[in-house]
């Protein structure tokens, strides 16, 4: 079960990490989707106009099947389930069996990872890594991506934050909620240098949820804060 989580964290946050430890120029400009529905780093962001378009939907829960990838190649499966709330909050639970083994939480303060296996987390707003700020990469970036909300998402979307870190997505099993295309499946991959990470998100029970509540996730005193590096080498044991 360890497999799980470091993966997991490595999809959303690999980018950040590599791009904050091996970025020399700065990034001045934010991400704008072209026609082919690749974000490139010049002009204004397109991705709020659209987001502000489609409206309605304001909440989406579903269960969850996460298949984490390495090079390509499936290492691990898991369970769990998925709430995002517009604006709000995008929050992953993994299970294993029936154990929750790992938290993936994002608000437009901070990113948390919760690995529930070893009592640990890691918590980073973020303000911390100036170089998605400069990129234009946040919260609203992310709800873009996992609500497939980027202008012509059908064709896939592929982000780059520096000449050797890029994060692409494809979308499948798209349906409807509330009036509005969501995808029912993402390939997330993040690509640095000769190496790949990421991992299928397929989405069953896929629900729109007007009202709904999602509460912020509690860090108890028997957690350990760990450094985002320190959790990421997991990874590449």
């Amino acid at each position: 079960m360890k497999k799980y989580l470091p993966i997991m964290i490595a999809v959303l946050l690999l980018a950040s990490c590599r791009t904050h430890k091996k970025a020399v120029e700065q990034i001045d400009a934010t991400p704008v989707v072209t026609s082919d529905g690749t974000v490139t780093q010049s002009g204004k962001s397109k991705g709020k106009d659209a987001s502000e378009a489609i409206n309605q939907l304001t909440g989406v829960s579903a269960k969850l099947n996460f298949t984490a990838l390495q090079q390509g190649v499936k290492k691990a499966s898991v369970g769990g389930s998925v709430r995002m709330k517009r604006d709000e909050i995008i929050q992953i639970r993994l299970v294993a069996i029936i154990v929750e083994v790992g938290r993936l939480e994002l608000t437009p303060e901070y990113l948390l990872v919760q690995d529930r296996i070893n009592k640990q987390y890691v918590r980073i707003d973020w303000d911390e890594v100036p170089e998605l700020t400069q990129a234009g990469v946040n919260f609203e970036t992310f709800q873009q991506l996992f609500w497939g909300e980027f202008p012509n998402a059908e064709k896939g979307v592929s982000l780059r934050l520096n000449q050797s870190t890029s994060l692409n997505l494809t979308y499948a099993d798209w349906t409807k909620l509330f009036g509005q295309r969501f995808p029912g499946q993402m390939t997330l991959t993040i690509q640095t240098g000769q190496k790949n990470y990421g991992g299928i998100f397929k989405y069953n029970n896929l629900q729109a949820e007007e009202n709904m509540k999602v509460e912020p996730t509690t860090i108890t005193s028997s957690y350990k804060k760990v450094d985002l590096e320190a959790i990421l080498k997991q990874l590449i044991k």
